[in-house]
C-alpha cells in the first residue's frame, strides 16, 4: 500500500466505522433500536474502546479514525510484556511455541486494528497476571492496576465477567483452607475479588447508562436481535458442530465460504484443545486444592475460565447471518489463555519422551503455522482494502 502507508486510517475498517460513531457523538437509538445503522442506533458494542479512542484522538489531536487502531497498538504492545511475565517461567522451546501459536492464529492481525480485541486482551490476561503474582505485595498501585484491567475487561466485552469469576472462586478455595476464617485479608483473594467487581461495574454501567438513556436495560440484546439477528442457542451450536459440512465441501473459493471453512477447523481445534486440557487440569486441581498450591490452583482455573468463555461465544454466535463467519476472533481470548495455562506435562508422553515423535510433531506444527500466518497476512491485506474477512 505504498501511496497510503502509513496512514494508521488504513487500519479503521468494518467494526471501525460503528467505534467511531460511538466516540464521535456518543450512543445514539430509539426504542426498539435500528437495524445497523451506526449514526441512529450503535448501541450493539461497548463503550470501553471507543471512549479510549476519543481521548487519544483528544490527547494528540488526531482524527478518531486513526487514534482507534493506535489504541490497538498500543493495547498489544502492553498485552506483549504481559505475555512475557506469564510465561516468564517456561522453558525457552516451550515459550518459542506458545508465541508461534499465538502470532500464527489466523485472527491475531485484529490485535492491530480498530477492533476492541487487543483492549480485552491486555485487561483479561493483564488482570491475571497481577493476581496469579502471589508474591506481589497488595499495595495501593497494585489494586488500582487490578482494577482499572477489570473495569477495561467488562467495558470492552459482555463476557469480561468470565475469566475473573473462576480466579475468584480458585482464590476463595485455596485462601480459605490456608487461613480460614481470615480469608477476607488474604492479598489473593482481595485482589481477585477487586477484578471481578471491577469486570461486572464495568458491565452494569454500561445496562445502567442504557436504563437511564432510553428506559430500557437490554437494549444491547435488543440491538444485537435486530441488527445480527443474534441469539444465545447451545442447541444450534450443537447442531452446527455435528452436521456442519466440512470445509471441502464448500466454495473454497469465495472469500466468505474460504474463512468461515478456516473457522469451522479452527473451533473444532479449540475444542478438542481444551477438553483435552480441562481433562489433564482436574487432577492437578484436585491436588493443587489439597495442597494449597495457588500458582498451580490458579493455573488450572484459567483452563476451566477458557472452556467457559469458548462455549459462551460460540452459543452466541449462531445467528443466520454467521454461522460461525467470525468464529476465529469470538474465542481467542481462550486460545490465549491456554497458550498462558498449559503445563509442558499435558504434552503426551509419547511425544515429550521419543525425539523422533517429538521433531516430527514440531515440523508438522511448523508448517500448519506457516500456512495460518500467510492467510492472516492476506486477510489483513484484504481487510485494508475494505473486503469482508470473517
Amino acid at each position: 500500500f505504498p501511496s497510503e502507508f502509513p496512514n494508521p486510517s488504513l487500519l479503521c475498517r468494518w467494526d471501525c466505522g460503528w467505534y467511531e460513531s460511538i466516540a464521535r457523538q456518543g450512543y445514539v437509538s430509539p426504542y426498539p433500536p435500528l437495524h445497523q445503522n451506526s449514526e441512529l442506533s450503535n448501541v450493539a458494542f461497548f463503550p470501553a474502546y471507543p471512549l479510549l479512542g476519543r481521548a487519544l484522538a483528544r490527547t494528540l489531536r488526531i482524527p478518531i479514525s486513526a487514534a482507534l487502531p493506535l489504541v490497538s497498538i498500543l493495547a498489544s504492545i502492553l498485552l506483549s510484556f504481559v505475555l512475557a511475565r506469564l510465561l516468564s517461567r517456561e522453558t525457552r522451546t516451550s515459550r518459542l511455541v506458545r508465541y508461534s501459536i499465538l502470532v500464527a492464529y489466523p485472527a491475531t492481525f485484529y490485535l492491530f486494528v480498530s477492533y476492541s480485541e487487543a483492549v480485552y486482551l491486555a485487561g483479561m490476561l493483564g488482570g491475571a497476571a497481577l493476581i496469579l503474582d502471589s508474591g506481589k505485595a497488595t499495595t495501593t498501585k497494585t489494586m488500582l492496576l487490578v482494577s482499572a484491567a477489570g473495569l477495561a475487561l467488562g467495558g470492552t466485552r459482555l463476557t469480561g465477567f468470565v475469566i475473573p469469576s473462576f480466579l475468584a472462586l480458585a482464590a476463595l478455595l485455596v485462601s480459605s483452607r490456608r487461613t480460614g476464617r481470615a480469608v477476607a485479608r488474604d492479598p489473593l483473594f482481595r485482589r481477585s475479588i477487586v477484578f471481578l467487581a471491577s469486570a461486572l461495574s464495568g458491565i452494569a454501567a454500561f445496562f445502567a447508562f442504557c436504563q437511564i438513556r432510553v428506559g430500557h436495560w437490554n437494549l444491547y440484546f435488543t440491538q444485537l436481535r435486530i441488527g445480527w439477528y443474534k441469539e444465545f442457542s447451545p442447541i444450534k451450536a450443537l447442531r452446527l458442530l455435528l452436521f456442519h459440512p466440512f470445509g471441502p465441501t464448500l466454495d473454497y473459493g469465495t472469500l466468505q465460504n474460504q474463512s468461515r471453512c478456516l473457522s469451522w477447523m479452527g473451533i473444532t481445534t479449540i475444542l478438542l484443545v481444551s477438553l483435552y486440557a480441562m481433562a489433564r487440569a482436574l487432577p492437578d486441581g484436585v491436588r493443587a486444592l489439597r495442597s494449597g498450591d495457588r500458582a498451580l490452583l490458579l493455573r488450572v482455573a484459567l483452563v476451566f475460565a477458557a472452556f467457559a468463555h469458548f462455549f459462551i461465544v460460540v452459543c452466541g454466535d449462531v445467528g443466520p447471518w454467521d454461522l460461525w463467519g467470525n468464529g476465529l476472533r469470538y474465542p481467542m481470548p481462550t486460545v490465549f489463555l491456554l497458550a498462558v495455562a498449559w503445563r509442558d506435562e499435558w504434552t503426551p508422553r509419547w511425544i515429550r519422551e521419543k525425539p523422533v515423535v517429538r521433531y516430527s510433531a514440531i515440523a508438522g506444527l511448523a508448517v500448519v503455522l506457516a500456512w495460518l500466518f500467510a492467510l492472516q497476512w492476506g486477510y489483513l491485506g484484504r481487510f485494508v482494502r475494505f473486503e469482508w474477512v470473517s
